[in-house]
C-alpha cells in the first residue's frame, strides 16, 4: 500500500469485533462464583489493559498501534504458571478475571474466535512455545496450553546456540504474519540463560465492506497538533456509516467485508484536542460510546480519513513494571506453576522471571481495506545460583561517536594507512580544501640569469 507515514495522529483508531465489544471499567472484571471465567469477562480485562497500556506508551508527537488482544495472550500463558504475589500483580495490572488456572480456558476461547476466513477477510491467531531442553514443566502447565491455546512446544538448546533459535522464532512469526514481522526478536534478548519463549501472533486483511473510491482520494493537508500542516493523502466517501458526536468527540464505525470486525475512529474537534481527549477517556465512558455507537443507525455520512502506514516495536517490560507489575521481572518471580525448583538436572536452577516482553504490530490502511499483524514473545529466563561469590561483569567499553572525531583505513597488512580524516560536521557532504595558489612562476632577466639550484 502506498499511503504517507502520517507524523502525528488527530484521531485514534480502536479494532472492535461485533461479537467482542465492550471496554471494561478500571477495576478487573470479578469471576464468578464457581471460579470459572467467561469469555464477556476476559474480554472485557483485555480492552481495560488496552486503555491503561495506551496511556503509557503513547508518546507526544509520535503514533502508536499496538494490539492488546496480542499482548493479552502471550501475557496470559505466563500468567498460568505464575503464583503468589506474582500473579496478582499480574492480574491487576493486565486485568485478568479470575485466578491463573481459571483464566486460561477463557481466554483460550477469545483466541479461538480470531479465526475468519473468505468472503474478503482474513484473520488468523497462532501460538507456539519454545522451551530450554534442559527445563522440566509441570505437566499440568503444558498440559493446560496445549489443549486451550491450540499452541505448538518446541524443545531448543538455548545454552549452546541462543542465535539459532531466536532464527527459529522469528521465522516462525515471519510464516504466521505474511512477512509482516520479519523480525520480532532482535539480537541480544534469547541468551543462554532463557528458559522459555511464549509467543502469540495476529494476522488480519480485510475489505472495507463499502471500499472508498480510490479516483476520489487526493493530497491536503493534514494539520498537526502544533499548527503545522503536512501534505498526506486523503480519502473521501458518501455512504451510510454508523456514527455519534459527543460534546466535542465524534465517532464513526467503518464494518469490514462480514461485519464481524470493524474500524471505530475517534475525533476530537480541534487538531490540538487529541491530548485532551486521551487524557479524559475513562474505560467506562468508552464502553458507553461504543454501545450508543452500537445502537445507532446507519446515517449518510462524508467521510475523509487518510491513507496511513504505521509500525510499532518495542519491549513493555519497563511499561508494564511502572504500571504496578515488577515482581513477575525480579529474580524474586514465582513462575512454580510453570516449572517446580530445584530441579533435577539442574540443581542451581532456583527460579523463572520475564526478562522481555517485545511487542510488534503494524497497519497499512487504504481505499480496498486494511491489513495488519502484530506479535508477542513473553521471553522467560532462569535464575541461577552460583556456588562462587557473583561478580559483576567488567564495565562495557563505551565509544559514542556524537562528537568530532577522526578516523583512517589501513591495511592491516602492511600496516599503510591508505585514507584518513576527520568528521566534526556530519551535516557536510563535501568540504573543501585550500583554494589553488596561483602566485605568477617567476621569470628572471638574462643579465640575472638561472638562480643557484640549493
Amino acid at each position: 500500500m502506498t499511503g504517507i507515514k502520517t507524523r502525528a495522529l488527530a484521531w485514534a483508531l480502536l479494532f472492535a469485533s461485533s461479537s467482542l465489544a465492550g471496554c471494561a471499567t478500571t477495576r478487573t472484571p470479578p469471576a464468578t462464583p464457581d471460579g470459572q471465567v467467561t469469555l464477556e469477562q476476559a474480554t472485557r480485562g483485555s480492552n481495560a489493559f488496552a486503555l491503561d497500556l495506551y496511556r503509557e506508551v503513547a508518546v507526544e508527537g509520535d503514533n502508536l498501534f499496538f494490539s492488546p488482544a496480542s499482548i493479552s495472550l502471550a501475557m496470559g500463558f505466563a500468567y498460568r504458571g505464575a503464583d503468589g504475589e506474582t500473579a496478582g500483580q499480574l492480574r491487576e495490572v493486565m486485568h485478568f478475571p479470575g485466578g491463573p488456572t481459571a483464566y486460561l480456558p477463557a481466554a483460550g476461547a477469545l483466541d479461538r474466535m480470531m479465526d475468519l476466513s473468505g468472503e474478503g477477510r482474513e484473520l488468523r491467531s497462532a501460538n507456539a512455545f519454545w522451551v530450554s531442553d534442559e527445563l522440566d514443566l509441570v505437566p499440568e502447565f503444558e498440559a493446560d496450553l496445549r489443549r486451550e491455546a491450540s499452541g505448538s512446544f518446541r524443545r531448543v538448546d538455548f545454552e549452546a546456540d541462543p542465535e539459532a533459535a531466536r532464527a527459529q522464532i522469528n521465522r516462525w512469526v515471519a510464516g504466521r504474519t505474511q512477512d509482516r514481522i520479519e523480525e520480532l526478536i532482535g539480537k541480544g534478548v534469547i541468551r543462554r540463560k532463557t528458559a522459555a519463549v511464549l509467543v502469540n501472533a495476529i494476522y488480519w486483511k480485510a475489505d472495507w465492506l463499502k471500499p472508498f473510491y480510490a479516483g476520489g482520494t487526493q493530497t491536503e493537508p493534514f494539520l498537526l497538533a502544533d499548527g503545522r500542516e503536512i501534505e498526506t493523502e486523503l480519502m473521501h466517501s458518501r455512504e451510510d456509516f454508523r456514527g455519534i458526536e459527543k460534546g466535542s468527540v465524534k465517532l464513526v464505525e467503518l464494518p469490514y467485508a462480514g461485519e464481524e470486525v470493524t474500524m471505530v475512529a475517534i475525533l476530537p474537534e480541534e487538531a490540538d484536542g487529541l491530548a485532551r481527549l486521551e487524557k479524559s477517556l475513562t474505560a467506562r465512558r468508552l464502553e458507553g460510546w461504543l454501545e450508543e455507537l452500537d445502537a445507532a443507525e446507519p446515517y449518510d455520512t462524508v467521510l475523509t480519513l487518510p491513507k496511513l502506514s504505521l509500525d510499532w516495536h518495542g519491549d513493555l517490560r519497563k511499561t508494564i513494571e511502572s504500571m504496578g507489575a515488577p515482581l513477575p521481572f525480579s529474580g524474586q518471580a514465582n513462575f512454580d506453576r510453570m516449572a517446580l525448583f530445584p530441579q533435577a538436572a539442574n540443581p542451581d536452577w532456583c527460579g523463572l522471571m520475564i526478562t522481555n516482553v517485545i511487542h510488534q504490530a503494524n497497519i497499512d490502511l487504504d481505499e480496498q481495506g486494511s491489513e495488519a499483524a502484530a506479535a508477542t514473545a513473553v521471553v522467560m529466563g532462569v535464575i541461577v545460583v552460583s556456588s562462587s561469590r557473583p561478580r559483576s561483569a567488567p564495565p562495557p567499553f563505551v565509544f559514542r561517536a556524537d562528537h568530532p572525531f577522526m578516523f583512517l583505513l589501513r591495511d592491516k597488512r602492511s600496516g599503510a594507512i591508505l585514507f584518513m580524516g576527520r568528521l566534526v560536521d556530519p551535516g557536510q557532504d563535501h568540504t573543501k580544501g585550500p583554494e589553488p595558489d596561483l602566485s605568477p612562476i617567476p621569470v628572471v632577466s638574462p643579465e640575472e640569469g638561472c638562480p643557484p639550484r640549493l
